[in-house]
Order: C-alpha cells, then structure tokens, then sequence
C-alpha cells in the first residue's frame, strides 16, 4: 500500500499550526502532507516544504453548503459554516487526485504515530469506511472515497428535509436551553450519521494498548453519548476510560518519544497516544511538546488552570472572551 496522505485544512496564520504538521512529518517521513490554506499561509511553504493549495481553488465545491446551510449555533455563523466547507473541500480534493484512502487531522493535532501503519491496522479488526475519534471528526482516516461523498450527501440531505431539518431546529432550540454548548455542528451531523451508519470505527477506545485522544483537557479518554442524546443513542454502550489527571489535563509520561498516559485506576498500564488533541488554550502546549520541553509545559498548564478558575468565577471575564471570540472568527472565516 501507498503511504497514506495526510491533509490539514486551515484559515489564517497560527503559529501551532507548524508544529502540527512538524509532528506529522516527524512519524511519517514517508507521507505526502497536504495544507489547503489561505494566503496569509504561503510562508510555510517554503519553511515546511509540504504540498500545498489555496481554499479559493475550492470555490465549486462549498456551493452546495453554502446555499443549504442554516445558522443554529452559538459560535459565528462564519466559523460554522466553515466547518461544514472542509468536508466538501476534502470529498473534492481526494476525487481530483484520485486518493481512495487518507486522513484528515485539525491544526491542533499531533500526531505520535505512523498513519500508514494505522490503517493497515484498522483493516485487521473490521471492515469499515471510515475511523474516527468518537467526539469529533479532529482525526479521521478515510477508507475509500465515498466515504466522504456519502457523508457530504448525507449533510446536504438534513439542510434540504423539511422534517430533518425541523429535527435540528428543535434539537438547537431544547437542547441549547440545557447544555448551551451542543449546538447543530458538523460534529452533531456526524454523530447522527454514526447512529445509522455501521460501518464507521471509534478509535477512542484502547485498540492494543494505544488509544487516539478526545481531548488533552480532559481525564476523560470517550464520552457518554447515550445520555447527551438518547433519542438517536438508545442503545449505546458506554465503558469509560479514564486516566490519571494532571491540575486540568492529563498526565503524561514520555517514552521512546512516545507519549503514555496511566489509567486512573491503576499505576502499572501505561496506554500509549497516538495523537494529542489540544484544544482551546492547550493549543500553546503544541511548541512545549514538539520540542520536549515539559518544565515549560508544565508552568503554562498550571498558569492556565489558574485562568480557567478566574474565568469560571468572572461573568465579565466570560462576556468579554465571548466576545473576542465572536470578532476574532468573523475576521477570519468570512468569504470562503
């Protein structure tokens, strides 16, 4: 088999955005790595020198999106509809080179292990069209093409339904008043396709000894996704995997220039990560990692648990992040 090709796709200029694709290099030498970007990315050419095309090349492909799509989030209508705009980014980019299989992983991934040898892996367990980490699409291998033509088809389907999209509308409007963060994403539309889809494989789960990760801010490996929404998850089997925590994230053991994480209940299992989520502020965390410098990250992972505690007791505090947060994506995600 052909080294699995690896894409990131990414508006504007983050400095964490190197050391994803540094991280990624440094695992799979032999993997073409492809960032679909905007100009303000064209530097890193030259400095990574990894394949790259413009997200304006992709014009034909969100125009489908882009007419269906209706706003029910919290988050900027631009950042939303952006997230939604890279899946028809990828269906067309895999099509035009013809890559039948490949994996998709956000900037704020790193990865700790070879993709190639991953879904060779994969294949050994079960048959199945795509892999992914149970709460969000962050790192998903893809194991033919209509994997994601069908997933692409799948959201345009839930926008143009009048039922479906009563569905989610009434999902955003009686949810959001309980949990005020689960709101209509790409990742809600993706959870509802899993539930009719059985052939789509969670990787947050320990798969000999490894496991890929949910999110480095939290001790928790899965979720408990039959009581979020037992509607469409009547039947989900939930075995929590948790592992020993660090002030408010995990803790981590190197080795081998792997990265282990010990299970909460005992000392002596060490699981091995293949990817690190860092989500949110933890994105800064990516330099301290890639560079192995742990007295710094451990520093900025305790200046930023003494944030988080500031900002959980500060109303002003959350209005005012809010807010920022709310500019900071109109800037970046308007246009295409």
């Amino acid at each position: 088999m052909q080294p699995l090709p690896i894409i990131l796709i990414h508006k504007w200029y983050q400095s964490y955005l190197e050391y994803s694709i540094l991280q990624a290099k440094k695992f799979n030498a032999e993997s073409e790595i492809y960032l679909i970007w905007d100009s303000a990315n064209k530097f890193l050419w030259n400095k990574l020198w990894v394949k790259h095309l413009l997200i304006s090349d992709f014009e034909e492909s969100i125009q489908d999106i882009n007419k269906s799509y209706k706003h029910l989030s919290g988050n900027s209508y631009q950042y939303e509809l952006f997230c939604f705009q890279r899946w028809f980014i990828l269906r067309d980019f895999a099509n035009k080179n013809n890559y039948d299989k490949f994996i998709y992983i956000d900037s704020d991934i790193l990865l700790y292990t070879n993709v190639s040898d991953e879904i060779i892996r994969f294949n050994k367990i079960m048959d199945f069209d795509l892999a992914y980490v149970w709460s969000s699409w962050h790192t998903s291998y893809f194991n033919n093409q209509q994997s994601i033509s069908d997933f692409c088809e799948f959201i345009l389907d839930y926008y143009k339904d009048n039922k479906k999209l009563d569905y989610l509308e009434r999902f955003f409007s009686e949810y959001s008043k309980i949990q005020t963060t689960w709101w209509v994403s790409d990742m809600y539309l993706f959870w509802i396709y899993k539930s009719v889809n059985p052939k789509i494989f969670n990787i947050s789960e320990i798969i000999w000894w490894s496991i890929y990760d949910a999110n480095f801010n939290s001790t928790l490996g899965n979720y408990d996704f039959g009581s979020l929404f037992p509607d469409f998850f009547k039947d989900f089997d939930f075995n929590p995997v948790t592992f020993k925590p660090f002030l408010n994230s995990k803790k981590i053991i190197l080795k081998n220039w792997h990265v282990y994480w010990f299970l909460h209940w005992t000392k002596e299992v060490a699981i091995k990560f293949n990817t690190l989520h860092l989500q949110g502020f933890s994105k800064s965390y990516m330099r301290y990692f890639y560079n192995e410098q742990f007295i710094r990250l451990k520093i900025n992972i305790f200046i930023h648990y003494i944030i988080e505690i500031i900002y959980s007791n500060s109303k002003i505090i959350r209005y005012l992040r809010k807010s920022y947060k709310h500019i900071y994506e109109k800037i970046i995600f308007k246009g295409i």
